[in-house]
């Protein structure tokens, strides 16, 4: 028996990689699928087939790119040399998009939902080490201005 219809749209490997960097920098959905042309039609996907294409990108691929800035601040904060630019831009990502904040920035709410005793660990290290990382940084400049290295803070 023959079926009716155009064939399932698929998408290719460019397609998710082009998906995932416009989800990754906060293209919203309605305004990511004009980006993915189906060529059966020559048309952008519409919107319940582009989020059944990319259910994986849509579901993972922000969460991976705020990882990997976490991983990035990490790493230039236990280094020795880094860039202040860097780590601004870093701790400005993830309390802009990944939703971090420090823990004087968030008032205790009585309707706030009860979290497990992982959750609060993971949350608290989280916090920890943005503190750190920022007092490194600020210790880094402070000690840059009273000698005049000009280098450190670039």
């Amino acid at each position: 028996m023959k079926k009716n219809g155009r064939p399932r749209f698929e998408p290719d490997e460019t397609q998710r990689e082009v998906v995932k960097a416009l989800l990754c920098c906060g293209v919203r959905l309605e305004d990511c699928r004009l980006h993915v042309i189906n060529p059966a039609t020559n048309k952008p996907l519409s919107y319940n087939t582009f989020c059944r294409a990319f259910n994986d990108e849509i579901a993972t691929g922000v969460t991976r790119q705020n990882a990997a800035v976490a991983q990035n601040l990490y790493r230039i904060a236990t280094a020795e040399n880094h860039s202040a630019a860097t780590v601004s831009a870093c701790i400005f990502w993830l309390r802009t998009r990944a939703g971090w904040r420090f823990a004087r920035d968030v008032e205790p709410d009585e309707a706030t939902p009860q979290t497990n005793a992982d959750e609060l660990a993971n949350k608290a290290a989280a916090d920890e080490f943005l503190r750190a990382a920022v007092a490194r940084y600020y210790e880094r400049a402070t000690e840059a201005k009273r000698g005049g290295d000009d280098e450190t803070l670039h």
